[in-house]
């Protein structure tokens, strides 16, 4: 074993795997501790990345409907619309996951009469709804708030990429 040189004084390694402060820094759990705590993280992340998955394919029943399909005058859900939409669910689901280690609760996915989808959040803290429409395929319109108009947020954001801003409020409030 080499020796540990501290400044001016320094002391031989020998005997050191019995000294109380080597069984304190290298105990033998941590690192295995930390390979469990990675790998529940994981798979974890697998688990929610799954459901968030399962959630979109059963959505893709939407894409079968025809014009009418509400017995009535309802356009078709184009496959854009849906794709842009699952796409931005899947995105900011899996950054809020990654960055805050939390999972975002999933929501509902609505096909509208106007051909557009809505991703529904009705959840014990807030609500939030976002919908995708196919006059205005780069951009998704917004509102979400606590219910009674608290930390309401509004507007309309681009739908490639995440917008932090939205991410921290569906984090906190969703």
């Amino acid at each position: 074993m080499a020796e540990i040189t501290t400044g001016v004084n320094s002391f031989p390694t020998k005997g050191w795997k019995n000294s109380p402060l080597y069984r304190f820094w290298h105990h033998s759990v941590l690192i295995p501790l930390q390979q469990e705590l990675m790998g529940s993280k994981m798979k974890n992340a697998d688990t929610y990345n799954s459901k968030v998955d399962e959630l979109i394919e059963q959505s893709k029943h939407m894409l079968a409907l025809e014009e009418g399909w509400d017995e009535e005058d309802a356009l078709p859900i184009g496959k854009a619309v849906w794709e842009n939409a699952t796409s931005f669910l899947r995105a900011y689901a899996g950054y809020i996951h990654q960055h805050y280690e939390i999972p975002l609760e999933l929501p509902d996915i609505n096909p509208l009469r106007d051909g557009s989808i809505d991703l529904e959040w009705r959840t014990s803290r807030g609500r939030l709804l976002i919908n995708f429409n196919k006059e205005n395929p780069r951009e998704a319109s917004f509102y979400g708030d606590r219910y009674g108009d608290e930390d309401c947020i509004k507007g309309n954001v681009d739908i490639k990429g995440i917008r932090e801003h939205l991410a921290i409020w569906m984090k906190n409030c969703l």
